[in-house]
């Protein structure tokens, strides 16, 4: 059966086929079907155009994402830079702020230390003067002692030395007790 057999050009196989030109036959009308209208070749330039315009953009794109990447890369290099930079002022700050306590209390220990200084080279100075007295007062009062050599000890401890001399005195030496006063002397 033969569907397209009321079309021109219709060949043996059921395939159309290129109308035959009066002078040139069937190749000249093909190769007129190739070219395509100036009209159409403008279109068709602008395709091309648009397309390699298009590839170029794409290439731009990767750029511009590969770069949008690296930019927040650095941003977030950047955020962790300021809180460490953050964090080392805020050590730097207190660090700083202990040092000036420090310097206070060295201050106010070396103010202790001169004051306490002071004050044992006055004590010093006064324990001194007391010895230096306690020497006079020791030498003035054993300048009218009396010193007894050869007198046996008692083995009692409750022995009265001053009872025992003045009866060596009175009894061994024949002295008399005789009290003064500052009037004069008592017999």
């Amino acid at each position: 059966m033969n569907y397209n057999a009321g079309t021109p050009y219709f060949g043996q196989f059921g395939v159309s086929s290129p109308p035959f030109n009066q002078f040139g036959g069937a190749n000249q009308s093909y190769q007129n079907n190739m070219n395509p209208p100036p009209w159409a070749a403008s279109l068709i330039e602008d395709i091309k155009n648009i397309k390699q315009q298009v590839a170029k953009i794409d290439k731009i794109e990767d750029s511009v994402n590969k770069i949008t990447q690296k930019v927040e890369q650095l941003e977030l290099q950047v955020k962790c830079m300021e809180a460490s930079c953050k964090f080392i002022n805020e050590q730097f700050e207190e660090t700083k702020h202990k040092l000036e306590k420090s310097e206070e209390q060295i201050k106010m220990f070396n103010e202790k230390s001169n004051k306490i200084e002071k004050c044992i080279e006055c004590f010093q100075t006064k324990l001194t003067q007391i010895v230096d007295a306690n020497d006079n007062l020791e030498f003035h009062s054993l300048r009218e002692n009396l010193l007894f050599y050869g007198i046996k000890e008692s083995p009692s401890k409750q022995e009265n030395c001053e009872e025992l001399i003045k009866t060596l005195l009175q009894d061994v030496l024949q002295i008399e007790k005789k009290t003064s006063n500052l009037i004069g002397s008592i017999e």
